[in-house]
């Protein structure tokens, strides 16, 4: 069975909200189809899923994972599967970008227009 086809008979399936299960469904349409949603259930390996976290966004890949989990966990439970690829998969790590911070002595020399008494004022530590 093709995981397009499992989906929409998994939908229904599931115990979760309407709102909830309008988030999976537009983020299996827009982040799992097209990889996997035209590939046999059980064609699709560890390894493929990992490549596919990999190549996406962190933030995408942190949702979508666990839509693809929910997807196979249900399938092994209604014997559609023989294998889950998702499992031990992890998420693409997520880095914040580096933040620069003004020092006191900066904060001072800045302008802040008509907020320089206000921060001059929380900026003093004596």
């Amino acid at each position: 069975m093709l995981l397009g086809i499992w989906s929409e008979q998994c939908w229904p399936l599931l115990s979760v909200r309407a709102k909830t299960l309008t988030v999976y469904q537009s983020k299996y349409k827009n982040w799992i189809a097209p990889t996997f949603g035209q590939r046999e259930i059980d064609t699709v390996t560890r390894r493929d899923v990992q490549a596919w976290i990999l190549s996406m966004e962190a933030v995408k890949g942190k949702e979508a994972l666990p839509i693809l989990k929910t997807l196979y966990r249900e399938a092994l439970a209604y014997q559609i599967a023989e294998n889950n690829p998702t499992l031990g998969i992890r998420k693409k790590p997520y880095s914040s970008p580096a933040r620069e911070f003004l020092t006191w002595c900066e904060l001072d020399l800045f302008d802040f227009g008509s907020y320089n008494n206000l921060f001059r004022f929380c900026g003093r530590g004596d």
